[in-house]
């Protein structure tokens, strides 16, 4: 009973509620008890030796828990489970930028895998609202994306990472740990970009287009001119105001170098800017 209430002490003085330590009691021979917490974060050997009772408590490696913010149903629930299968926790898997700001601040993950293309908020969006909001998780975006710009201003905005989504699905597991213990993991299709973005040698430099200077959402918002959207209905499918929209219309009709929004459009269509991917 004193071995049995020193375990349970010295579990207590960790922070813990343990209510199953046992020691043998046994005075002749050694063996030792394994016992689990309700939660699994540690267990206890106590071990008894003759008269003498020790209680040994090792700590447990919990499972990493992350959150999936993909737009993609059947991507989200394939993702889920192959990562499931690998020991890791999904806390949840939205398709929703904005319910998933709200689930991260809610569960507090221990990562957050991110697409880039998304509907109402964008992966970049999603990305800086996090940090805006003092979130300090590692992001790392899963995407199909290999454009530098993507790259760049993911890492600009906050980002622990940028994967790509045809990767293997062990290596994927292997760059969330990484992820997770501190390091910033990249694509290794994407490592020589940004190489060659930290030398300042850009590839985009190399071969400008009229699109070099749209931000990410002003090129979601010319798609949607070259679809022939109104304002309004831009505005209610991204889940922004009509005058929101209108500023941004402006911005790429004058990085464009267009004075309509039909010109911007027929551009945006010869140059396949808005091939879904």
């Amino acid at each position: 009973m004193a071995a049995n209430r020193a375990c349970h002490r010295r579990f207590a003085a960790k922070g813990r509620s343990y209510n199953s330590c046992h020691a043998i009691t046994q005075s002749s021979i050694s063996g030792s008890n394994h016992v689990h917490d309700n939660h699994g974060h540690a267990k206890s050997i106590c071990r008894a030796t003759h008269s003498v009772k020790l209680c040994i408590f090792v700590e447990r490696h919990s499972a990493m828990r992350i959150l999936i913010i993909d737009d993609h149903a059947l991507f989200r629930v394939g993702l889920e489970g192959l990562l499931e299968r690998r020991g890791i926790t999904v806390v949840a898997a939205v398709g929703d930028g904005r319910e998933a700001v709200q689930l991260a601040a809610e569960h507090k993950p221990d990562i957050v895998l991110l697409d880039m293309r998304m509907p109402y908020m964008n992966g970049l969006e999603v990305l800086r609202n996090l940090r805006e909001q003092a979130m300090k998780m590692p992001i790392v975006m899963l995407t199909t994306s290999t454009d530098e710009r993507d790259l760049v201003e993911s890492l600009r905005s906050g980002a622990n990472g940028y994967l790509l989504k045809d990767m293997d699905p062990d290596e994927l597991v292997s760059a969330l740990r990484d992820s997770v213990a501190g390091k910033t993991v990249v694509a290794k299709d994407m490592t020589t970009v940004l190489a060659k973005v930290v030398q300042g040698d850009s590839i985009s430099a190399s071969r400008a287009t009229p699109f070099s200077e749209l931000t990410p959402r002003e090129r979601e918002i010319l798609c949607h001119l070259a679809e022939g959207r109104s304002n309004k209905v831009i505005a209610r499918h991204l889940g922004i105001s009509d005058g929101t929209v209108k500023l941004h219309v402006k911005a790429v009709l004058r990085k464009l170098g267009v004075h309509s929004r039909v010109e911007a459009a027929v551009i945006a269509v010869e140059q396949s800017l808005c091939q879904k991917t």
